[in-house]
């Protein structure tokens, strides 16, 4: 008797003591999180019917998490539901594993209550215009940027968007807390892209080819502009020129910019382009390579070379 006794203890301790497996597919209560950790069966509306209740539109859902466990591209319903759903929601976090396809336009369009999005994209324009809560937008694998994409996001603050290369029109009007961005694929880009931004300081675009007509209108300044060794062409030869702003450019490039037969508002050889004061771009800037990971480029080789010996 006292051996079966024995063993039955044994069994449940070795139960008890076995890490805990996170079930799938759940919605914590405390924290208003729907996780999704298993590739839906029909659809993602049905995995996440499965742990919701409470009728079709659920405004006390707060956070949307697809982790990367899941591999799973989304249907059509998926695309036109998320947003519409979910009226409450502050964050979306979708791995990159998960395609989400073309959402379409106006995605989350109108959205007060949306404060961070972490996706692959590939949303249409207007997504976010007028989500006056959005403070932080990744769309890791989002090649073309929509007209008014983040129109009247006045709060937005950080962006990434690591593989945009095209932007179409007034895709950042009046972002009133945008400081500083990085678009280190972006090539082409339409009229008043970051128009009326008020507190906008800093604007890296290394890859820049095509600048649209009055892409800084009406903003404060003033603004540091960088920009790579191509001279890009511009939309009716204004970009606008916010009072006190610098362009920086590589060392090598200089003259080119300087001497542009197509700057017909500084006149050229005049330190100049397009109206915008002419600078180096410093040697510690140019050695950030990585524009995503901060990597210096000396850094780089070094790297390489050490894992020839560890």
């Amino acid at each position: 008797m006292k051996t079966k006794i024995t063993i039955v203890i044994a069994a449940i301790l070795a139960i008890m003591l076995t890490p805990m497996i996170a079930l799938a597919d759940s919605y914590d209560f405390a924290t208003k999180t729907v996780v999704i950790d298993t590739a839906p069966t029909v659809s993602l509306d049905d995995s996440v019917n499965a742990v919701l209740s409470g009728g079709d539109r659920r405004s006390d859902v707060r956070k949307l998490i697809i982790t990367d466990t899941v591999t799973y591209t989304f249907t059509s319903s998926d695309r036109s539901d998320l947003g519409y759903r979910f009226s409450g929601l502050t964050d979306i976090d979708i791995a990159d594993t998960v395609s989400v396809g073309d959402l379409g336009p106006w995605f989350l369009r109108g959205s007060t209550s949306i404060v961070n999005v972490k996706m692959p994209g590939d949303v249409g324009e207007a997504s976010f215009e007028g989500c006056t809560s959005l403070e932080s937008v990744s769309l890791s694998e989002d090649t073309t940027i929509g007209r008014e994409m983040f129109l009247y996001c006045t709060r937005l603050t950080s962006v990434s968007l690591p593989v945009a290369e095209s932007f179409f029109d007034r895709v950042f009007i009046q972002c009133d807390s945008l400081r500083t961005i990085s678009l280190p694929s972006a090539k082409t880009f339409r009229e008043y892209t970051f128009a009326e931004c008020d507190l906008l300081e800093s604007v890296s675009l290394p890859s820049a080819t095509d600048l649209g007509e009055r892409m800084f209108y009406d903003c404060a300044g003033p603004i540091e502009l960088t920009l790579g060794s191509t001279v890009p062409a511009i939309t009716n030869s204004n970009i606008a020129y916010p009072p006190g702003s610098v362009l920086y450019v590589p060392a090598a490039a200089y003259t080119a910019y300087d001497t542009d037969p197509a700057d017909t508002v500084s006149g050229g050889s005049d330190d100049h382009w397009f109206g915008w004061p002419l600078a180096v771009i410093p040697v510690a800037a140019q050695q950030v390579a990585n524009p995503q990971t901060g990597e210096p480029s000396w850094m780089n080789g070094a790297v390489d070379w050490l894992k020839r010996f560890f």
